[in-house]
């Protein structure tokens, strides 16, 4: 299955990556955790999920300062892609991060992007848990017409609707009055590094609360 490709091209693109090109893993976890360790305020599922995520946007976001993204070295030194492989890492590229509601649950869940304003439903066990009016951002991989949501996940805690969307429209604008030719779509992809940290700022805001 195509779906299943995706999933292993992406741990091969990883392990790639950690072999041939550790320099460009180190440059891009600075960039994504602003020069921090996550390790120094983040422990538990938090900072598993912030491992996943990081790797998620690695493989399909980062742009090195200088040089080619992973995904297309990796099509350079691979010999023989099938056309189903050149398939899933097409869509590994052009997918995109966006924040999520839960709109209904039935035999499938139905979620509604917030930011492109885009409705649809999957079929998924890790939503299972998730109730109607919760929101998270994730990356949905679009292959055979079907939507495949991929691990990485930024949940975000409840009531934080108002609050999440709000920065990250502040930081939406600053880009667009910066390119005005630029569109949402443009700012989600080249600046998914964005949706990290909307994410830890919710989880410090639920800390204070409690």
């Amino acid at each position: 299955m195509l779906q299943d490709t995706a999933m292993e091209l992406f741990q091969s693109i990883m392990n790639f990556a950690r072999s041939e090109h550790s320099e460009m893993i180190d440059e891009a976890y600075e960039y994504y955790w602003e020069e921090d360790d996550p390790e120094d305020f983040m422990g538990g599922t938090a900072l598993s999920l912030g491992f996943i995520n990081f790797e998620d946007w690695f493989v399909c976001d980062f742009q090195p300062k200088e040089g080619k993204p992973i995904i297309d070295l990796y099509r350079e030194a691979s010999e023989g892609l099938s056309d189903e492989e050149n398939t899933a890492l097409n869509a590994l590229q052009e997918s995109y991060l966006s924040i999520y509601e839960v709109i209904s649950k039935d035999d499938t869940v139905a979620l509604k992007d917030l930011l492109l304003d885009e409705e649809f439903s999957v079929q998924n066990e890790a939503l299972e848990s998730l109730n109607v009016g919760d929101i998270f951002a994730s990356r949905f991989l679009n292959l055979d017409g079907k939507r495949m949501m991929c691990r990485c996940v930024y949940p975000f805690s409840s009531g934080a609707k108002d609050v999440v969307l709000e920065n990250f429209n502040i930081a939406a604008k600053r880009y667009l009055k910066n390119e005005p030719e630029g569109t949402v779509r443009d700012f989600i992809k080249k600046y998914s590094y964005t949706f990290n940290i909307i994410w830890l700022d919710n989880i410090f805001k639920s800390r204070r609360r409690n």
